[in-house]
């Protein structure tokens, strides 16, 4: 049986996890032996960390793609009507065809990893795989019509769904900084030195086990 170990990513994920207890094991140290040099670090002034609410700025800018999209409404409606209708077609008699026994088993084929599941739910698994597509295919058909023949129905549904809304405003009480594991750290750092310390030994001794296996 594959381990995490055995796999090619799953050794190179392990030594990152050691490198990262590395690091932690040298700040533990560093606090337990010369704990006010490296404090400074944990003041909550120092410099100017830039805000979440900075980050997201960008993002609340609106980028409309539908105006190009709507400029070709028949042209882009037809293209959508004959993809779907493709689709329809060839997707829905090749689910006629193949039967949800044999669609699980494809599923299982393609996608099991080793593990023994009951086939019943690699069956109910093909059977929302299908509705999900063909909910989005009769989406896409009716987006379509809508194009070719009730453009302004579907300009309203569209200023409906770019709706904007404020990324910033959701994410402010997330633009306060929270310092209270830094305090207990600055209130007891030899103690915080020797857990940390202690922990980045263990953690490193238990993946270079999972590496020998």
């Amino acid at each position: 049986m594959e381990t995490i170990a055995s796999a090619g990513w799953g050794r190179w994920l392990l030594f990152l996890l050691i490198a990262g207890n590395g690091v932690a094991f040298i700040v533990g140290a560093l606090l337990l032996m010369r704990p006010q040099r490296y404090l400074r670090w944990l003041e909550p002034d120092r410099g100017s960390p830039r805000s979440l609410r900075q980050l997201l700025k960008p993002l609340d800018i609106m980028r409309n793609a539908d105006n190009l999209l709507m400029g070709y409404p028949k042209i882009i409606g037809a293209i959508i009507v004959v993809s779907a209708l493709y689709i329809l077609l060839k997707g829905g008699a090749f689910v006629a065809n193949i039967g949800t026994n044999e669609g699980g088993r494809m599923l299982e084929r393609l996608f099991s990893t080793g593990q023994i599941w009951h086939p019943y739910l690699w069956q109910v698994l093909w059977q929302s795989l299908v509705l999900i597509l063909g909910f989005g295919v009769a989406l896409a058909l009716a987006v379509g019509l809508l194009a070719l023949n009730r453009f302004e129905l579907l300009m309203r549904w569209s200023e409906i769904a770019n709706r904007w809304v404020s990324s910033r405003r959701a994410a402010r009480p997330l633009a306060h900084p929270f310092y209270g594991p830094d305090g207990q750290v600055r209130a007891r750092p030899r103690l915080w030195g020797v857990v940390i310390s202690a922990a980045a030994l263990y953690s490193a001794a238990v993946l270079f086990w999972l590496v020998g296996r």
